[in-house]
């Protein structure tokens, strides 16, 4: 990061060139939204913070993912996405890290669409916090992406977040050392979704309507407190192939 006395505040309107904006800033910068839509598809390719407050909007159009992140040290703050793309297959997301995902913030935002809702792959240090991810419930469940996807993550914290129709709420693989806490999971198939995943801890949740409140599957040395499930079809909590 650049010292903070040379970063940058930039102040963006609807009508602007957002992407022209996001590809000039340097490491540092602030980015601003007004509050009005911003249509289409966007890249951060640089560590900065990009912000907006609750009248501000972006549009994906029906494809591809709203923000896709391509830096370290992001942070995403007050922000609504809709809109994203249906396609499962390439991971379509409001806002997706596929590579290097490494002290990402995201918090206070609000996020409505059929694909995964956040997706954060192979980093860490990250937070989620603060979020509503709302999914599109005329899909089948299994037509729907993840609400929070997190994969290949270590000491990463998903807080305080509420998730619902989506496929399931919080969907954990392949990731260490991680912490689920004070989240609201709902109408959906798996509320938090465990597999293959080591040393994390799920705290203080809360689930209901879904077909299984907690699947803890093919994983170890978790540790499961304080959580609450209600109105589960299938399973309140499902362990399967836990250890320790």
């Amino acid at each position: 990061m650049i010292p903070a006395a040379q970063a940058k505040v930039w102040q963006a309107a609807a009508q602007a060139d957002l992407q022209a904006i996001l590809d000039n800033t340097q490491a540092g910068d602030q980015v601003i939204l007004q509050p009005g839509t911003f249509l289409g598809n966007f890249t951060i390719n640089k560590s900065i913070a990009l912000s907006g407050n609750k009248d501000t909007i972006i549009d994906a159009q029906g494809k591809g993912h709203g923000l896709e992140l391509k830096a370290t040290n992001v942070t995403i703050d007050g922000i609504k996405i809709i809109n994203w793309g249906d396609d499962l297959t390439e991971q379509d997301s409001g806002i997706y890290s596929e590579r290097d995902s490494k002290h990402i913030v995201i918090k206070n935002c609000q996020l409505e669409g059929p694909g995964f809702g956040i997706w954060l792959q192979r980093g860490e240090y990250n937070l989620i916090e603060n979020n509503t991810v709302i999914g599109n419930d005329t899909l089948r469940s299994a037509d729907r992406g993840n609400g929070i996807q997190i994969s290949s993550m270590k000491h990463t914290e998903v807080r305080n977040n509420d998730i619902s129709k989506t496929r399931d709420g919080l969907y954990v693989i392949s990731s260490t050392e991680n912490t689920l806490a004070n989240n609201t999971v709902h109408d959906l198939r798996y509320g938090i979704h465990y597999m293959y995943s080591y040393h994390n801890k799920i705290l203080n949740n809360y689930a209901y309507n879904t077909r299984a409140g907690y699947a803890m599957m093919n994983s170890r040395h978790l540790e499961i407190r304080g959580n609450r499930t209600e109105d589960s079809q299938d399973y309140g909590f499902l362990i399967n192939y836990i250890t320790y």
